[in-house]
């Protein structure tokens, strides 16, 4: 009998020297409960999820499986996070793993607290309920899937899509959920029922995100350089709003068949040539940004309902007068022309010192909004936008400790407690004790 060999197996142990994954989705705020909450960002690195204090550039906490440090499950591959979600309540943090797997941290204990397990591919997109009690995910195997985090299990699963998922929201006002997918559709989702009551099949290339402002307006980016907006009307509640919508069509569906009626009121040629990456909506929906693979974002300034009211009566009061100066016996109805200016702005657009990955925005006062950036140079770009003005300031950036560049050599010191690494733009000398 020959015996076998038996080798040593290497088995990863620490990722240091990184702020944020490359291969990143998102990245996500702490829901701003306190002023010290609203500075703190959940970032994916690598297979760990690393959570940043924006004021002080310090490294708070870090969410790992502790599964993955047993003796069992070192013998297999660690999976890369790639995207994340933070319930509304602040208690709960999702990550979707690139093998499909979700898995729920508690955000005080920084421990897991259940696992799911129904994806067949990469986890693309994660969202939860206004309630907190209810995950709902998006992967590239095309399905969407609801997970009730009190149970511990699946509610349902929706299929469709053609295509990987790209990004999935949920309206506050009713329990209707948006999909967007590559398969060049938009699906809108009753949840009480789990049926798909419409979908949105103009566009002609790739959608790759969408946004939701006010839950009355949806945003859409594409391949292509062009924002698309619709309307969307609830048929359940009377609120009189109907000022902030274009005149309705004939060819509606009757709006006692669906809880919403979706409408195309307009769109937006972006200056960049290159496709969308992602879109995002603020807190409070005052700003709008969209970006691709470039270096460079776009914002929009979104009216609240009050400007819009003024921006009308202006109108209005113009219309009045052109026809007082024009033929005095013309009885016709005074019209107002309605297009999407009166709700979507350009506001400004930011230069970043890399590629962009991922995004995310809050107001920090009523006329400024704070943007943070996860850029491919492994840095986190901080500035802030002032709405009135329409100026940018940029702060300091979340970058020390790390390199800008690819790693292109190592060495340990004589008494192996130092690691030298080496890049196109600097070299650092690393304690291996505590990788500081």
């Amino acid at each position: 009998m020959v015996l076998t060999k038996q080798y040593d197996r290497h088995a990863p142990e620490k990722v240091f020297g990184i702020i944020g994954s490359g291969n990143a989705n998102n990245i996500a705020l702490l829901p701003s409960t306190t002023k010290l909450n609203s500075r703190r960002i959940f970032v994916p690195a690598c297979e760990n999820v690393l959570l940043w204090d924006l004021k002080t550039h310090s490294q708070i906490n870090t969410f790992v499986d502790e599964t993955t440090s047993s003796t069992v499950s070192k013998k297999k591959i660690r999976e890369e996070a790639i995207v994340v979600s933070v319930s509304p309540n602040g208690k709960h943090l999702a990550v979707g793993y690139q093998n499909g797997i979700i898995k729920i941290f508690s955000v005080t204990q920084h421990e897991t607290t259940v696992n799911f397990h129904g994806h067949k591919s990469t986890i693309t997109t994660l969202t939860f309920t206004h309630d907190s009690a209810t995950l709902i995910s998006g992967s590239k195997d095309t399905d969407i899937i609801a997970w009730d985090l009190i149970t511990e299990a699946g509610l349902y699963r929706l299929r469709g899509h053609k295509a990987p998922v790209t990004k999935v929201i949920i309206m506050a006002s009713q329990s209707v959920l948006i999909s967007s997918s590559k398969d060049m559709t938009i699906k809108f989702w009753d949840m009480t029922i789990q049926h798909c009551f419409h979908t949105i099949v103009t566009h002609r290339t790739e959608v790759w995100s969408i946004a939701l402002a006010h839950d009355r307006y949806l945003i859409t980016g594409c391949s292509d350089n062009e924002l698309r907006f619709f309307a969307l009307r609830s048929t359940t509640t009377d609120e009189d709003d109907s000022f902030m919508f274009p005149p309705k069509k004939d060819e509606q569906t009757s709006e006692d068949q669906v809880p919403l009626q979706v409408q195309s009121i307009g769109s937006f040629v972006r200056k960049s040539k290159q496709r969308v990456s992602s879109l995002h909506v603020d807190n409070e929906s005052r700003i709008l940004t969209c970006y691709g693979v470039e270096s460079f974002g776009e914002f929009f300034r979104i009216s609240t309902v009050d400007e819009v009211r003024t921006r009308l009566r202006k109108r209005l009061s113009k219309a009045r007068k052109r026809k007082e100066n024009g033929d005095e016996n013309n009885e016709e109805e005074i019209k107002i022309d309605w297009d999407i200016s009166l709700i979507f702005t350009s506001l400004c657009e930011i230069k970043f010192d890399g590629k962009i990955r991922a995004m995310d925005l809050f107001m920090d006062t009523n006329i400024t909004c704070k943007i943070i950036t996860l850029t491919l140079n492994n840095k986190i770009d901080i500035h802030s936008l002032n709405i009135q003005d329409k100026t940018v300031e940029k702060l300091p950036a979340v970058e020390k400790s790390a390199h800008r560049t690819e790693v292109r050599c190592l060495a340990f010191s004589s008494d192996d407690m130092l690691i030298a690494s080496g890049s196109g733009e600097s070299l650092k000398i690393w304690n291996r004790l505590d990788f500081t």
